[in-house]
């Protein structure tokens, strides 16, 4: 699959500048800027969490820059390097997967820097029956295997933005972000279609969190990694400040 749906992610971006509040019944008032920069990151402390377990992660992306071949960049990963959610450049073709000593891997290739990506990956714990969705759309995999662990490790830091301890870092802009332990949830309960746009929905109130799960909005921008699931599973930021905190998301463009 080539470049994904550049239609969509226009027409996005044309509904947001014609009147956001207008088009999107649900609204992301800001996100998460990261530089690419080492030690730029937010973590959280994982204790109690069953290795071989099943997850659902939902976040918004838009990039701003490329990944070098044979690199990746890091979205959400874990601080001893297994269990990351990464875009990887091989031969230069920036793809979406989740690596933990056996892969989740998508087909399709995700360079777009100018529009914003809803990424929704759920891992089961047997081959065959994991899923990667990219606004909307059941993604073709090249790689579903369970792999050994999930995304919550025990006894290890979850990091925002990049993997073993502040390494791999993401560059670019991240909104909305679930990170759902032990529980295969489905696409349609953080978003939807309307008018052929993939759309973001208020998915807080549809989940019953669990004590490992998150959910960062990002909206304090003294407190960027506030936890709003409820459980006060609060990340620590690392060399991030309030200008970290951008008008700029899926459903509002600054």
């Amino acid at each position: 699959m080539g470049v994904f749906q550049n239609n969509l992610l226009a027409a996005s971006a044309a509904a947001a500048s014609a009147g956001g509040a207008g088009f999107y019944s649900y609204q992301i008032e800001q996100s998460l800027r990261l530089d690419g920069t080492s030690n730029q990151y937010m973590y959280k402390a994982v204790s109690g969490a069953t290795a071989q377990t099943q997850f659902t992660v939902s976040f918004w992306i838009k990039r701003a820059g490329a990944v070098d071949t044979g690199s990746r960049q890091v979205i959400l990963g874990n601080s001893d390097g297994a269990g990351q959610i990464q875009i990887r450049a091989d031969d230069s073709n920036d793809t979406m997967r989740y690596s933990s000593y056996g892969g989740i891997e998508t087909d399709g290739v995700y360079r777009g820097t100018s529009g914003w990506y809803h990424f929704h990956i759920y891992r089961a714990t047997t081959n065959n029956n994991a899923a990667i969705y990219v606004n909307g759309v059941n993604q073709s995999l090249s790689a579903n295997t369970a792999g050994s662990s999930g995304i919550f490790r025990n006894s290890s830091n979850l990091e925002v933005g990049s993997s073993n301890g502040g390494s791999n870092n993401f560059h670019g802009y991240v909104a909305e972000m679930y990170g759902i332990y032990d529980q295969n949830l489905a696409h349609t309960v953080f978003g939807e279609f309307k008018n052929g746009v993939w759309i973001p929905k208020d998915a807080s109130s549809s989940i019953t969190f669990g004590s490992q799960d998150f959910y960062l909005k990002f909206e304090n921008a003294s407190d960027l990694g506030n936890d709003s699931s409820g459980n006060n599973n609060d990340f620590t930021v690392s060399n991030l400040g309030a200008d970290h905190q951008v008008l700029d998301s899926p459903t509002f463009g600054s």
